[in-house]
């Protein structure tokens, strides 16, 4: 098995500033903002909930033995890394995990139909889950590794935070698209 990457502190603060920061930006800005009616914008941003979801849950929850050799997880903002022990994954946040995979990132017969009663994303109790292992994360990580950005962003008033993800740049996003001629996202490429 690779050797994992180890990052130096400032690699860690970069990072935390730009990456950490943006997932949990967009994970909470998707919670408060799903549009009330059914259809694509709906399944869109629960689409993107649900990826978020799943991007936490493996940074706040997997020890570093268990992750793959370029990912960062939790654990790596600590001195030592054993510091940060957030107990086992809570079951909601295992089965909400487990569905983002089934259900988003990949086409299976295990998907729920549209009249399952369970169906419905319980965004409200899922994203107050992980913003508590967020918050709990921020407060005892390493200051030489956990940029100051996400611990003001994480304890901030709601209106403070609105604000700051009002004022927060898009370039660092981990996606990037280019409308082409004919208003489709493309890759250099004209569509049709």
């Amino acid at each position: 098995m690779p050797t994992r990457t180890v990052c130096t502190n400032q690699q860690l603060l970069d990072y935390s500033e730009e990456h950490l920061l943006y997932e949990l930006q967009l994970f909470r800005w998707i919670a408060e903002n799903l549009p009330r009616d059914d259809g694509f914008p709906l399944s869109a941003l629960l689409e993107s909930f649900a990826i978020h979801l799943r991007n936490l849950v493996d940074f706040f929850y997997t020890q570093p033995v268990n992750a793959r050799n370029d990912d960062l997880v939790a654990a790596d903002f600590f001195d030592p890394p054993s510091a940060w022990n957030p107990g086992g994954i809570p079951k909601s946040l295992a089965d909400a995990r487990e569905r983002a995979n089934k259900e988003v990132s990949h086409i299976t017969y295990r998907r729920k139909s549209g009249s399952d009663p369970t169906k419905p994303w319980p965004v409200s109790d899922l994203f107050d889950e992980v913003y508590a292992v967020s918050t709990e994360f921020a407060a005892a990580a390493s200051s030489t590794k956990l940029h100051p950005r996400v611990k003001e962003w994480l304890a901030s008033d709601t209106v403070t935070r609105g604000f700051l993800l009002a004022s927060a740049s898009t370039t660092s996003s981990n996606t990037v698209a280019s409308v082409g001629s004919w208003g489709a996202a493309v890759s250099g490429k004209k569509t049709p």
